[in-house]
């Protein structure tokens, strides 16, 4: 019963919880114990107290369930402010830090009866200099970044739903590698007081769950709001081609070809869009609005210590302290044109759908993917979602990333329902 209870979504434990069928210390030991089987290998937790699960779970059960989490276990980045557990936010510098109050959205999980479980694995600052944390479907390969452990924590049962963040595509890649829903909401749609800021300009809030309805159970505690729960099926979809759609690779570009019968199968118009050459030097102008910030945001760390960067980080900041006054207004100045060009594409489709990475996760735990097909998104400041894509049973996971329209997140995960019953009902891509 333990094992099967590990593998209840966050929907259906709160369901069973509210309804006197399990408590939720049961469904908490469930978790503790599969992470116990699997924590060794997987490695996806920065800091776990059992006895503060515990503790926890024995106060839901004291107290009345019909909160929307009652008794529902979640894995919280280490990037984010806990008042009763440490928070490194991946970096030397901050060992044992212990932050004197939470960030705003733990306590909208807690004021919806949800358990802290734990803080899991990120990389440094929330940037791209790996940790410890790898791929659950093949130990061998990375799980992406820098929401590394909240990915593997969801895909591997250890919890149902994880909080993550995005400042180029730190929730969307890894949950494309680990084969769960991954959500990054318009740009301040989710409280973001207590989380170490990167780069605030694009700094995003999200979450992981194994289905889309977990994810809008999570967006409604965390937005404060309703949102509807109905399946919308889309009408028409642009399946973008560029400006980086030769970085994906031939397995991506066949789920693609794949995904594109399987829709046009299904009444809804496909049409392949090539973004107009502009496009081309989005990823540029996020990168250099991204680093430039990370000079303020890191300064404390860098004029105390330094040498507690990574060699990468460290890199990157220095080639940032470079950037000019007017190169940084030329970027914004460009991404705010952009944001008029794709409003145009939205006026015609209902989504966009892109690879949600380049293709599956790749071999070694020495870096964390490429963002390639993530910054557009973020850079724009446009709600995306990850959905898994069938695939054969020994194959490491393939994600699809649907974008939808600013300020139309909750559209977009009603679209969503709509596509995961119906990968679900496809055979295997490849």
């Amino acid at each position: 019963m333990s094992e099967k209870l590990s593998r209840y979504t966050a929907k259906e434990a709160a369901l069973a919880i509210q309804c006197g069928d399990i408590s939720s210390l049961e469904f908490a030991e469930s978790c503790l114990n599969r992470l116990e089987l699997r924590e060794s290998s997987v490695q996806a937790w920065e800091y776990v107290d059992k006895d503060l699960v515990r503790s926890q779970a024995r106060d839901r059960d004291s107290q009345r369930k019909s909160k929307p989490l009652q008794g529902v276990p979640i894995g919280i980045k280490d990037i984010i402010d806990t008042a009763d557990m440490p928070t490194s936010y991946g970096s030397p510098f901050y060992h044992e830090h212990q932050p004197e109050i939470n960030a705003a959205c733990i306590e909208r999980l807690e004021n919806a009866g949800a358990i802290i479980f734990g803080k899991t694995v990120t990389t440094e600052f929330a940037y791209l200099n790996p940790g410890k944390t790898r791929n659950p479907h093949n130990f061998k390969h990375t799980p992406g970044g820098s929401s590394s452990g909240s990915a593997a924590a969801v895909a591997d049962y250890h919890v149902p739903l994880a909080l993550g963040t995005q400042t180029a595509g730190s929730i969307i890649r890894p949950a494309s590698f680990c084969g769960v829903v991954g959500f990054k909401p318009t740009f301040a749609s989710f409280p973001i007081s207590g989380i170490h800021p990167f780069s605030p300009s694009f700094d995003t809030l999200g979450g992981f769950a194994r289905s889309v309805s977990d994810i809008i159970l999570l967006s409604e505690v965390l937005a404060d709001r309703d949102f509807d729960k109905h399946p919308i099926r889309p009408e028409a979809v642009a399946l973008v081609h560029g400006p980086y759609w030769s970085q994906a690779e031939p397995d991506t570009q066949f789920m693609f070809e794949n995904l594109t019968e399987v829709l046009r199968d299904n009444q809804i118009t496909v049409d392949i869009v090539d973004l107009s050459v502009e496009f081309n030097d989005i990823n540029g102008a996020h990168k250099i609005i991204m680093l430039s910030e990370s000079v303020q945001s890191l300064k404390k760390v860098y004029e105390k210590n330094k040498s507690d960067f990574s060699d990468r980080l460290l890199e990157d900041y220095e080639i940032a302290m470079s950037y000019s006054e007017k190169d940084i207004q030329i970027a914004r100045t460009f991404l705010k044109k952009l944001k008029q060009k794709v409003a145009e594409v939205f006026s015609e489709f209902d989504l966009v759908l892109t690879p949600a990475s380049p293709g599956r996760a790749p071999e070694g735990l020495h870096a964390t993917g490429d963002p390639v097909f993530n910054r557009l998104a973020t850079a724009l400041h446009l709600p995306c979602l990850s959905l898994p894509y069938p695939q054969k049973d020994n194959a490491l996971p393939l994600g699809v990333q649907l974008v939808g329209a600013f300020n139309r997140g909750d559209i977009l995960l009603s679209h969503g329902l709509w596509l995961e019953t119906l990968f679900n009902n496809q055979k295997p891509s490849r």
